[in-house]
Formats: structure tokens, C-alpha cells, sequence
């Protein structure tokens, strides 16, 4: 159930999801948002990601940039052996996936990387495995490379370290196999809230945690996050203090909402930090005044500094929109201080004017619904709704009919592969490929259906209800699949035409 020698579930694979700042295309926009100079988009790259799981995320960013080279790393060989299958079938080239443990990495002969990411894995694994992951970025990383590393953060995470206590006694005492003891585990805890422990009332939000577990939460979930051997939160100046010896110096969040200070901090908060003299200082005080749980950093090798050439950066980057401004009012994000949303005027028109295609803040301005609106209000709008996942910044014009077709053979085969598991009840793979953003863009099996009859030439309704579980009504299933074409059909040229999936 655990591997002993690295104290981490082996018996079910981590949960197959993508995440948005793991795309190096994203980077670059994080980069100049935090006020540095930002990678081109233009010149092919070299990317490695450790601890990969099933590759969705190196999937998607080799199809949509075939000119750079990928690696991903993992050592559940079922993971990789499923991604190279993909990688094979989608003719990618350019990507190559290994089954091997860290400890492997900093001695085997591979090419300098300009991008090094990891999820989470910083703390999931033993103080041995993040001292490999350090001389991994030391030995592979570039001069001027950036690594992408998140990870449960301090002071957050100190009642979840207790509540993790709590549900490993349950676990210990579950017969096998794994989920019966993720169940003992929740059930015990379970218990303990509901019999009035002061735990919970002292720690409302544990309380509320314990609530998700009880039903919703999938179970392979809950086995990596809270059952593994090792699982430790960090305070920042200790992941500082760690990465310094292979010369990383820290380059601000990933995490784009996290540069909305006034949505996540009042202004005395605001003004003590700004008076720290020093990275770590300045971060410590954030994290204890947003109670951080979740840090998405992004650390630079080599002299970090300031430059006016970011504005400038940010002023040019072209962004696409995924929803049409009827969707408006559902657009928003969640930080400390509550919703984030853009602003409703000028919000709704630049909305509108990014709907009929990518534009950056200067095109935007010139439309005539936006006379009169500075363009820096322009921008700080369209940052906002980078910010809160309705915008992404996009790839240069120049290579699309190659990232397009590499696209569309990686969706295929993901799109087989997901309808095939909700027939039968496996893993669904629910995101694809932009070749516009180079990114990965959720969906689920009925839409994947719709994408991929139109790849096919076959009628779509039919062909997504030929997917659904032979125990489904099928008057249900039909009216299901009825009601979602109805919007496909009025919402795909903004939802996937934009974007570059259809």
C-alpha cells in the first residue's frame, strides 16, 4: 500500500487533474505581473516535470509546443507507462515520459532545463527526497531558468497537520484495502467532530474540511493528500532557506490573485508588509495575515530584479477569453477577503471585445466601447480576469497550424480514452489542449463527445449517447445530452473556437 522506501501510496495513482500554472506560457505572464523580465514565447524551451502522475499536464503543453522538449518523471510505472501509450498514439514527439525515482535524476545524463516544475511534491515526500529535488535543480537547471514549485503552506496548514493526526488513527486501525482504511480513517474523525470535540470548535474550518471528506471528496484524493508516510506544510523562509544552494532566488506567485492585495489584505496589513526588509520577512507577514494554506511559487536562477520592460511585456501579451459576456456575472475568483470580480464597467465591454478573438490591452482600447477608459484600467481589467481563470494569455501567431494539428491528435486520443471510462466506470481524462494558450481547458466526456464527433464527421447527440453506461435511462440520457448540445452548439465558438479545440 505504501512503497517503504519512499512512504508514499503506490496502490492508487494520484488523481489526474491540470493545473494552470504548470503551463510555462502562464509563467511568463506571472513573471511580468510580479514585475520581472519573463522567458520569450517565441524561442523553443526544454521543460521537466517531477512527480508527473499520469502526464496529463506534459501532455498537453508538448502538443501545444512542438518545437520544445519535455520531460516528465514519475516512479508509479502504471502513470508512465499510460502516458508514453498517449504520447505514442498522439505522434509527440517531442515529449518523453520515465519511471524513475529522484534519487536517479541528478546524476543521469539529460539536457540543462530552462523550466523545472513540481506540484506538490515538495511536501508529500522525506527530507531525503526534497535534498534530491535540490540537486536536481541544481545540476539541471539553466542560468536564468525558472522552476515552478507549490506546495501546503504555514501557517495555514496547522490544524489540517492536527486533523491529519486525527485521521491517520482511524487509518492505522482499517482492515485493507486502501479506501476501506481512507474510510476508517474519515469515519473516526467523523465521530470525534460530531461527539463535540473542542478541536473542531476551536478550528471551524476543520470542521467544515471533515463535512467534504464525509461524501464528496474522491478517495484517491484523500489517500495522497492526507495518508501518505510523509506530509509536511512549510513556512516559506524554510523553503528559502532550502532551495538557496542551487542558487534560487525567488520570483513572486503563480498564483495571479495573490498580486491583488487589496482583495486579500487590508490596508494595515498592507502597509506593514511593504515595510519588511527583507523576501522572507515580507512573505512570513503575508502568510500570517492571509493564513496561507496553498503557496504556487516561482523561483528564478539567478539575480532577480525589477524591470520597467515588464509593463511594457504585460501591455503586448494577447489574451483570450473562454465565456461570452452573457456569462459575466458568473466571473469571479475567491480570495481572504472574500469574491474578486472585475469591475462592471469597464469589465462587460472588454468582455465583449475580447469575444470575437485575442487582443491585447492596446487593441482592446481602441474599440469604441472603451473610449474614454485609460488603457491602464484597461489592462488592470483584463489582469483581474486572468486572474480569476476567464482570461489566458496566449502563444505567438507564428507556429499555429503545427501546434493546432499536434492538439487535435492528443485530444483524440484523450478524448477516446475518457469516453471509454464513462462507459465503463474508469478514469476519465477532463481536460484538452489549446493550441492558443498552450494550455489545457476542463471538459467533461459529453463535451469531449461533441469535440470529437466533429473531428469525425459523425452526428454528435448519437455519438455521445453511444458513451453513456448501458445501465443509464436512456430517455434521461438523451435529454442530458440534448440540453448540453443546446449550449455546446450557441457557446462553443467562444468556449472552444477561441481557444483553438474545434
Amino acid at each position: 500500500m505504501t512503497d517503504p522506501k519512499k512512504g508514499y501510496i503506490t496502490e492508487v495513482p494520484y488523481p489526474n487533474v491540470y493545473h494552470r500554472e504548470l503551463n510555462p506560457s502562464f509563467h511568463a505572464l506571472a513573471l511580468n505581473a510580479n514585475g520581472l523580465s519573463s522567458p520569450s514565447r517565441v524561442t523553443p524551451y526544454t521543460y521537466l516535470e517531477l512527480g508527473c502522475a499520469w502526464g496529463l499536464s506534459t501532455l498537453i503543453h508538448a502538443a501545444a509546443n512542438p518545437d520544445s522538449k519535455f520531460v516528465g518523471v514519475d516512479f508509479n510505472g502504471e502513470c508512465i507507462a499510460a502516458a508514453n501509450e498517449i504520447a505514442k498514439e498522439a505522434k509527440l514527439t517531442n515529449v518523453e515520459f520515465l519511471q524513475a525515482d529522484f534519487a536517479d535524476l541528478p546524476d543521469r545524463v539529460m539536457p540543462g532545463f530552462d523550466t523545472i516544475v513540481m506540484h506538490g511534491v515538495w511536501g508529500w515526500i522525506d527530507q531525503k527526497g526534497r535534498d534530491q529535488i535540490v540537486r536536481i535543480l541544481d545540476r539541471h537547471l539553466k542560468p536564468e531558468g525558472h522552476a515552478f514549485i507549490s506546495y501546503n503552506a504555514m501557517p495555514g496548514n496547522a490544524p489540517v497537520d492536527a486533523l491529519r493526526r486525527l485521521l491517520q488513527v482511524g487509518f492505522e486501525l482499517g482492515a485493507e484495502p486502501l479506501f476501506n482504511k481512507v474510510n476508517a480513517g474519515v469515519g473516526i474523525a467523523g465521530q470525534v467532530k460530531d461527539n463535540g470535540a473542542r478541536f473542531f470548535a476551536a478550528h471551524p474550518m476543520m470542521a467544515e474540511r471533515m463535512d467534504h471528506m464525509i461524501k464528496p471528496a474522491p478517495r484517491d484524493y484523500l489517500a495522497h493528500e492526507y495518508f501518505n508516510a510523509d506530509w509536511q506544510p512549510f513556512y516559506f523562509t524554510d523553503v528559502q532557506a532550502q532551495l538557496s544552494p542551487a542558487g534560487l532566488a525567488f520570483a513572486g506567485s503563480a498564483h495571479l490573485l495573490d498580486l491583488i492585495d487589496d482583495a486579500q489584505l487590508p490596508e494595515a496589513a498592507r502597509n506593514h508588509i511593504a515595510g519588511a526588509p527583507t523576501i522572507g520577512t515580507r512573505e512570513t507577514l503575508r502568510d500570517f495575515y492571509i493564513n496561507t494554506l496553498f503557496r504556487r511559487d516561482l523561483w528564478r536562477r539567478g539575480q532577480v530584479a525589477q524591470t520597467k520592460d515588464s509593463q511594457d511585456a504585460l501591455m503586448t501579451t494577447k489574451f483570450v477569453i473562454g465565456q461570452g459576456v452573457e456569462h459575466f456575472d458568473r466571473i469571479a475568483g475567491h480570495a481572504m477577503l472574500g469574491e474578486v470580480r472585475p469591475k462592471a464597467d469597464p469589465g462587460r465591454a472588454v468582455v465583449a471585445v475580447l469575444e470575437s478573438g485575442p487582443k491585447t490591452a492596446v487593441e482592446v482600447s481602441q474599440d469604441s466601447a472603451l473610449a474614454g477608459v485609460e488603457l491602464g484600467v484597461i489592462l488592470e481589467t483584463m489582469m483581474v480576469l486572468a486572474a480569476v481563470g476567464a482570461a489566458e494569455p496566449i502563444l505567438p501567431e507564428a507556429g499555429f497550424a503545427a501546434r493546432k494539428e499536434s492538439c487535435k491528435r492528443l485530444n483524440m486520443a484523450l478524448a477516446q480514452r475518457t469516453l471509454s471510462a464513462a462507459k465503463t466506470g474508469g478514469r476519465e481524462w477532463q481536460s484538452l489542449a489549446s493550441p492558443v494558450t498552450g494550455g489545457g481547458v476542463a471538459t467533461n466526456a459529453v463535451i469531449q463527445a461533441f469535440i470529437l464527433a466533429g473531428h469525425q464527421g459523425v452526428e454528435p447527440m448519437a455519438f455521445a449517447a453511444s458513451f453513456a453506461p448501458d445501465d443509464a435511462p436512456a430517455a434521461d440520457v438523451q435529454e442530458h445530452i440534448r440540453k448540453l448540445y443546446e449550449v455546446f452548439e450557441r457557446e462553443s465558438g467562444t468556449t472552444f473556437g477561441n481557444l483553438g479545440i474545434v
